[in-house]
């Protein structure tokens, strides 16, 4: 039982409430984003939804970007996981793996990947100006996942320039 209980206040607000009650800490502490400067978005695809100010600003110029220089339904190609853009953006994604990092689980997967990429010559390509440290951590622990990270992204940089920056993505 006390493992159960020990998962769910992990993964349930209600469970962290009562526990938070019956301890006599202070429930403040749970509220999200707490501390932090958030805005409440009016985009389209993020209408009422709470983020870090500096994540809405990157997802307004972002929006705005791709609403100025590219057609509905025109590919843009992000990477290696943010994929979550192409939704943000309103544009579809390059392929079937919005995600690089669904590709690396099997070789072909990869290479139909960087295929696609190659076929569709996205205009643009959103990726970080770093390589997150989560991505030397949990993915790069595997060796081939590294090389295939380091064989699109040399793509990349052999085929894009830099037309804008956020504060955090090229």
């Amino acid at each position: 039982l006390g493992y159960a209980m020990m998962r769910y206040d992990r993964r349930f607000f209600s469970f962290q409430y009562v526990k938070y009650i019956l301890l006599n800490k202070d429930v403040n502490a749970l509220i999200p984003l707490r501390g932090e400067e958030v805005e409440r978005m009016s985009l389209e695809r993020l209408k009422g939804m709470v983020v870090t100010s500096w994540q809405g600003r990157e997802f307004t110029q972002l929006t705005d970007f791709f609403d100025k220089n590219t057609e509905p339904d025109e590919r843009v190609f992000m990477y290696p996981d943010l994929g979550f853009y192409s939704f943000i953006v309103a544009r579809p994604f390059v392929g079937r793996f919005p995600m690089a990092t669904l590709s690396w689980f099997n070789e072909n997967h990869h290479k139909e990947y960087l295929a696609n990429l190659v076929d569709s010559r996205p205009r643009f390509a959103i990726v970080p100006r770093v390589v997150p440290s989560y991505l030397e951590k949990a993915h790069f622990r595997i060796a081939g996942n590294k090389r295939k990270y380091d064989e699109v992204m040399h793509y990349v940089e052999q085929r894009y320039e830099v037309v804008a920056l956020t504060s955090a993505l090229k």
